[in-house]
């Protein structure tokens, strides 16, 4: 739970927002580098077993969490809210196994 929920969120935004955004893609036109770091976001995370609907959420995500990079400059916030989806989905699938239903 520490490294899916806390750990993992961390790391990921500093690489795909503190490394890829600023690092490789700070030179793209118009927003090229929200674009790609979602698209690279949405590609990691997925299974091949699921489905494009999984990709297409996955890079949803990550466009907002760039987005919110892109407007605040800040790492924390997309970190923030990094955390707080993976907690949601960690206390969704919790539920889901240990509620008894």
């Amino acid at each position: 739970m520490l490294i899916a929920c806390f750990i993992g969120p961390i790391a990921e935004e500093l690489i795909y927002r503190g490394v890829l955004m600023t690092t490789f893609f700070k030179n793209s036109p118009w927003y090229g580098d929200v674009l790609l770091s979602a698209i690279i976001f949405g590609y990691i995370h997925i299974n091949f077993a699921l489905t494009p609907l999984a990709f297409f959420i996955y890079a949803s995500g990550g466009l907002i969490l760039a987005l919110l990079y892109r407007m605040t400059k800040n790492l924390y916030y997309p970190i923030l809210v990094h955390i707080l989806i993976n907690i949601t989905a960690f206390w969704n699938v919790w539920l889901l196994l240990f509620s008894g239903s």
